[in-house]
């Protein structure tokens, strides 16, 4: 299975992975030394990293960095937690890099260029979510995001639909500026969260636009809370809990993402470089910002903030397709080629190919199922399926995804009615 890991603070450790889609400790321990190999290549050169994986199958990774002199305040070795987080859509371990101290950087002034104003909103005692308002006219759009991003990563598509529909997006619990409790991450909580959010902006019901595990919520909202649903819009989202594979083949090491320079870990500007030579898309700096962790000097310390992505997968649950009532489209990236999933494939050398003939072959066995299962269940269902598309579909095809959630939108919203609440 593919694996995304991220940054925990500093002296602080991440509640285990234990029972994480009952997985066997083997496995782990597997994960456990790939990891080390992979990611020994994947810190800045003056740093020196040593991973575990805990008989509690929590994967810990100790740095130490040198320390530039400063007459005060006296300054520590930086020693940080890293947990790998299971994430069906990441091809291969997320490389993490250090900013190098001896590199001057200076804070950014910086002001985010999408036209939303930034709502919050209270879901239970002391869990606030960020919400964002495009604003818009028409029947209210709700979007939400994948594992681990935040409502900022529809900075650039949401303010596309603002002609037709009123648009907002959110973001979960555990991400992100939202709170970060030590529970609440199960399917039916977060479903809960969506609804609260709603009766916050006074709105009776909504279309759901949900990326990647977002399709859990999207689900759970539907089957829960039909009266609350408009139309629901699935971007490469699938159904998780027992549905998800609890194995998957090893990503070939050949693929290993690319080494954040230097120059790339002074700021913001250059993460956003790294992001876009690393994934292929163009990123948004907004999003960058909200999920990375950064110095007060604008230094990248890391590329992911803590997050609460186990306790979420733990928490999905298998979609009750069958009970959704409400017009429902699936946009799916589909990778029919080797090359589609690992652009370098042409540089491997055989074992490396092999590798990734096997990886992609299980990849392509998986989206067949998940769409197979979405079409035969789903009663008002359409599909598109965009071959070779990034899993960021709204990054990487945003006008195809536009055209088709117009489309779509404006044939199935005429002919059905508004969802009444009793």
């Amino acid at each position: 299975m593919p694996v995304e890991h991220r940054l925990r603070g500093r002296f602080q450790f991440l509640r285990p992975l234990r029972e994480l889609g009952a997985r066997p400790a083997p496995v782990f321990r597997r994960i456990a030394r790939k990891f080390h190999a992979v990611n020994r290549k994947h810190v800045a050169p003056d740093l020196h990293a040593r991973w575990v994986c805990t008989p509690s199958l929590q994967f810990k990774c100790s740095f130490t960095a040198p320390v530039p002199h400063r007459p005060q305040p006296p300054v520590s070795p930086m020693r940080d937690v890293i947990s790998p987080v299971l994430f069906h859509t990441c091809a291969g371990a997320l490389a993490l890099a250090v900013a190098a101290q001896s590199v001057p950087a200076q804070p950014e002034a910086w002001t985010d260029s999408s036209p939303h104003r930034v709502r919050w909103v209270a879901v239970q005692p002391g869990v606030t979510l960020e919400v964002l308002d495009w604003g818009g006219v028409g029947e209210p759009m709700v979007f939400l995001a994948g594992m681990g991003n935040t409502a900022h990563s529809f900075d650039r598509f949401a303010p596309r639909f603002r002609d037709a529909y009123h648009v907002y997006a959110v973001t979960r619990r555990g991400f992100g500026a939202s709170s970060f409790p030590d529970s609440g991450y199960s399917s039916a909580r977060r479903a809960q969260d969506i609804v609260t959010v709603l009766d916050s902006l006074g709105l009776q019901y909504a279309i759901l636009v949900g990326h990647s595990v977002a399709g859990d919520e999207l689900s759970a909202v539907a089957s829960a809370y039909p009266a609350r649903v408009r139309a629901l819009v699935y971007l490469d989202a699938y159904s998780y809990g027992t549905d998800a594979p609890t194995e998957f083949p090893d990503d070939p090491p050949q693929s290993a993402p690319p080494v954040m320079t230097v120059a790339e870990s002074a700021s913001v500007q250059g993460l956003v470089r790294y992001w876009k030579r690393r994934f292929g898309f163009e990123p948004i700096e907004g999003e960058v910002r909200a999920v990375a962790r950064l110095g007060p000097d604008g230094r990248v310390l890391a590329l992911t903030k803590p997050t609460a992505s186990g306790d979420v997968y733990k928490g999905t649950v298998r979609s009750a397709y069958a009970r959704i009532r409400a017009p429902t489209l699936g946009i799916y990236a589909r990778h029919y080629t080797v090359a589609q999933y690992f652009p370098a494939v042409a540089t491997f050398d055989a074992e490396n190919r092999r590798m990734a003939e096997t990886f992609v072959a299980a990849q392509r066995k998986y989206e067949k199922r998940q769409i197979a299962r979405f079409r035969a269940e789903v009663q008002h269902a359409t599909v598109l399926e965009i071959p070779g598309a990034n899993h960021y579909l709204h990054y990487s095809h945003p006008a195809r995804v536009e055209r088709t959630m117009r489309t779509f939108l404006q044939a199935n919203l005429r002919r059905t009615s508004r969802p009444t609440t009793r």
